[in-house]
């Protein structure tokens, strides 16, 4: 249970004790049904997290200078005090899994930082680092994807790169929609057609890629074959990027192609 904290202490016990332990402070009041939603969920997390941040409330009632000082305007509100300075902060009773990201996005974790320097020159090993260890986050979840597109250009194992596919979250993560459209096109094609999304690892191969791509939606026979292919042209879309030349030029080839 979360330690309380008034206007008296609050300089001592946040400010001064987040420069050794990050100090996420609950603004909370006793009328506050979501504030009596939200605790449970963060007291679950102050164990799990095992000392990585400690939880302290602040009754808003009670402490109206300090609720006006950090312009909380809504309750329950959160904010995260990492060396005397607020790194981060919501409003809302969030469902634990945004809570859990919203730690994972803000709380100092050394341990990502070894991981991705060891991303620059072993991202396959450190990719299957943060998944035994389970960690978590976008920072955790970039250095997954370093391995998968490792593993996806070398054409090897492709057990194992489905198995990091699978540990970055369908939903919510930077690479959610590329992971997810990954794994349904090996349900479409099957394991070893990886091999055919490889070349697009490498600029110089990216154009001829999308090209014979393309070519399998102008030849598919019936709706169904044609459609399996207009998936997998767009697994290859999402592999590359929005922001990539050759996605906006094969994107309005396949519109021409089919309409």
């Amino acid at each position: 249970m979360g330690q309380n904290v008034s206007e008296a202490d609050f300089a001592t016990q946040v400010i001064d004790q987040s420069s050794k332990t990050p100090i996420l402070v609950d603004f909370w009041a006793e009328w506050c049904g979501p504030c009596r939603m939200l605790t449970p969920v963060l007291e679950k997390l102050e164990q799990e997290y095992a000392g990585a941040f400690r939880l302290v409330k602040v009754n808003t009632d009670e402490n109206q200078a300090l609720a006006g000082q950090f312009q909380i305007t809504g309750i329950p509100a959160c904010r995260l005090f990492v060396n005397g300075q607020v790194a981060g902060e919501f409003t809302g009773a969030l469902p634990e899994h945004a809570v859990r990201r919203f730690l994972d996005q803000h709380l100092p974790r050394p341990e990502l930082d070894e991981l991705s320097a060891l991303a620059q020159t072993d991202p396959v090993a450190a990719a299957d680092m943060a998944i035994e260890r389970h960690l978590s986050g976008p920072a955790a979840e970039e250095i997954v994807w370093f391995g998968v597109q490792s593993l996806l250009e070398s054409g090897n194992d492709s057990a194992r790169l489905l198995e990091m596919l699978g540990s970055i979250p369908e939903v919510g993560s930077p690479f959610s929609d590329r992971a997810r459209s990954i794994l349904d096109f090996v349900a479409r094609n099957g394991e070893h057609a990886l091999r055919s999304l490889a070349p697009l690892t490498k600029s110089a191969s990216q154009s001829q890629t999308l090209e014979t791509f393309l070519s399998k939606v102008a030849e598919a026979e019936t709706k169904a074959e044609r459609e399996a292919a207009r998936s997998d042209l767009i697994t290859c879309f999402q592999l590359l990027g929005n922001g990539n030349e050759l996605v906006d030029e094969y994107r309005k080839k396949l519109a021409r192609l089919l309409y």
